[in-house]
Parts: structure tokens; sequence; C-alpha cells
């Protein structure tokens, strides 16, 4: 009975070297790698679709936030910004396929008036007697 125990294990040892080695083979796929895309390439993409996304001025400031890889799938995030100010809570969600496609975009930037005035209105005497009260 040794031997047919011996055997037994002999030949699930191979069989789980074969899968390992079809496991293997399959992940290989081609020698081309494809680097992920970037926030500047999300961005060109976004701004080649404005008209049909119905923006006219939303997507020209946008900064990256953050992007992440997940499997072959890219996720980022992009801050809407005005004159360099970030605009608060006003983002977009960019999806890229390994192709560096977008395959998704989500979000809530808004079209911003472009006449907005950005100096001040309040003084600093004010600031600080408001602060005092």
């Amino acid at each position: 009975m040794g031997q047919k125990l011996l055997f037994r294990r002999i030949i699930v040892l191979s069989l789980v070297t074969l899968v390992l080695l079809s496991l293997a083979a399959c992940g290989k796929g081609s020698s081309e790698t494809v680097d992920p895309i970037t926030a500047e390439q999300a961005i060109t993409q976004l701004k080649e679709q404005a008209e049909s996304l119905g923006f006219d001025n939303a997507l020209s400031e946008l900064e990256e936030k953050s992007t992440t890889h997940i499997g072959s799938d890219s996720y980022i995030r992009l801050q809407q910004q005005y004159n360099g100010i970030p605009v608060y809570g006003k983002t977009i969600v960019c999806v890229a396929n390994e192709q560096g496609e977008l395959t998704s975009v989500s979000g809530n930037v808004v079209d911003i008036n472009p006449d907005i005035n950005l100096d001040p209105t309040v003084t600093m005497d004010a600031v600080e007697s408001t602060i005092r009260a």
C-alpha cells in the first residue's frame, strides 16, 4: 500500500505543477507593457469631449488629486480650479482601461462664469472686529 500512496502523491504533484505552469503561461500575455494613463492624458481626453459632455470652461483648470491603479484599470480624481483656486467639492473621477481609454467619467464640476470678481469685498479691519466679537 505504501507504493500506491506514493504513486498517487506523484500524480497529484504532477497535476498541480501542470496547473501552475498553465496559469503562469496565461498571465504572461504579450511582451509589450503599456504604461498606465496619466492625469494629463485623462484631462486631454476630457477636453476633447467637453462639448459632448456639456461643458464650456469647467474642464479648463483641472488638477490631479489622486491616481489609483487597480488591476488593469486606472482611477484618476481631478479637482476643479478657478484662476488657480480650488473649487470646493467639485471633482471628476475618470476610469481608464489598460489601453488608456476613458471608460467612465463621473463628477460634479460646473461651468463658472468667467466674469466673477475674486477681489475681497471685506476689509481686514472688518474681519478682525468680527473675530473679536
